[in-house]
């Protein structure tokens, strides 16, 4: 097991993502710690013209994903995205109580940056910076597979609880549905 480094929050900022990062994110949806859990529509092909399909319109606002770029000593590590679960349909057929939720995903691109305590720290950082000021928004979502049990322990680090088990119709698996709220970030 790697060990745990008690990453600085000072040192990890959050930037929009931008075309110029798609290459980069190409890169690391091909990595096999990525590739694993990337599913669009159930298929795992993250091919340059798939990533620019899906993340040039969130990068221009034309769907209602904020996207960013997780930088660490101002080096992209990560990607990470929010967006207000009534927003988006699938997301909406997740969840029964969707006010005031939010819903965020995430990976960490940099191999060097795994299993070492730095996911929960940023996770932890952006729901403080980015999701909960967001006006009415009182509690947050992350939905990883249920196999994906490295994912859910940095999750539940991070502060998410179990909320129940769903399907994912977008990427056609299942979903492990946790929940964090407001309080228990701040706190």
């Amino acid at each position: 097991m790697a060990q745990h480094i008690e990453y600085d929050p000072k040192h990890i900022t959050f930037r929009k993502l931008t075309e110029a990062d798609l290459p980069l994110m190409q890169r690391w949806l091909n990595t096999p710690h990525v590739h694993k859990w990337f599913k669009e529509y159930g298929k795992n092909e993250p091919t340059f013209q798939r990533v620019t399909g899906k993340y040039l319109p969130r990068i221009y606002g034309q769907e209602p994903v904020n996207c960013y770029m997780v930088l660490y000593d101002a080096r992209p590590m990560a990607y990470i995205q929010s967006y207000r679960i009534e927003d988006l349909p699938t997301a909406r057929e997740m969840v029964t109580d969707r006010k005031n939720l939010a819903g965020t995903d995430t990976f960490i691109g940099e191999e060097n940056f795994l299993h070492k305590g730095f996911g929960n720290t940023y996770i932890r950082k952006f729901l403080r910076e980015i999701v909960f000021p967001e006006p009415g928004i009182t509690s947050c979502t992350i939905d990883p597979e249920p196999e994906n049990k490295i994912a859910i322990r940095a999750y539940e680090k991070a502060g998410f609880r179990y909320s129940h088990k769903a399907w994912n119709a977008e990427d056609n698996v299942p979903a492990h549905i946790m929940t964090i709220n407001r309080e228990s970030v701040y706190h």
